[in-house]
């Protein structure tokens, strides 16, 4: 408990508003599909337990392989590109499995990347209604590769921009987004989704506030 500082708290929350897509807001844009009879909450608690278990599985197969293995566990960003090969290139069938686990992973990033596409794609759209599709697509497409080319070429600036983007902005993002859904509408409209006052309650007031207390504690852990 010792080592466990505002810092990895910070992480480990930016990783969890990430995975679950809030602080990036791609759940708000997914929720404009829900069907009317839907239930959010069902549904918020169905995603947390999806993704929470995707978790486990992964951490039950990354962690005592790579400490069988003794392979670099503080590696970082870098832990896919320099040590998993490493690590797969020890391991019987090796090649296989490594290359399923980079396929699954290739996978996974590009539906990140679509959900992260719909947010400023449906804000354009909206904004801009005089543009085709297709072009707006593409000038996203360009925008989006200009941003990448710095980190491609230099692979240490993934963890900067990782801590920055990854962790602070999913904090910052999420607090923003609950802050922006709670006090957006009235009480009475939250009724027919939540089963009481005091969830209502603990969204709008204790998660923000637990927000702000981590990012503030991780910001003067930097001082």
């Amino acid at each position: 408990l010792a080592a466990l500082t505002a810092r990895e708290i910070f992480a480990a929350l930016g990783q969890a508003f990430f995975s679950v897509g809030l602080g990036g807001t791609f759940i708000i844009t997914y929720a404009a599909y829900l069907r009317p009879e839907e239930s959010p909450l069902s549904i918020a608690l169905f995603t947390g337990l999806g993704d929470l278990s995707a978790s486990l599985m992964v951490s039950l197969f990354l962690i005592p392989t790579i400490l069988v293995f003794g392979v670099d566990f503080s590696a970082g960003p870098s832990l896919i590109f320099e040590t998993f090969p490493s690590l797969f290139g020890m391991m019987p069938q090796g090649r296989w499995i490594g290359s399923l686990f980079l396929i699954s992973l290739s996978l996974v990033a590009f539906l990140s990347l679509v959900a992260a596409y719909n947010v400023p794609f449906f804000t354009l759209k909206n904004e801009w209604t005089g543009i085709p599709i297709k072009r707006l697509l593409l000038l996203m497409g360009a925008v989006q590769a200009g941003l990448a080319l710095p980190s491609s070429m230099y692979p240490s600036l993934i963890g900067i921009l990782d801590l920055i983007f990854g962790t602070g902005m999913q904090i910052l993002g999420s607090l923003l987004a609950i802050l922006g859904v709670t006090w957006s509408f009235k009480k009475d409209y939250f009724r027919k989704f939540l089963p009481s006052g005091m969830l209502y309650s603990w969204i709008k007031w204790f998660i923000p506030i637990v927000l702000l207390a981590v990012l503030l504690g991780y910001i003067l852990s930097l001082f």
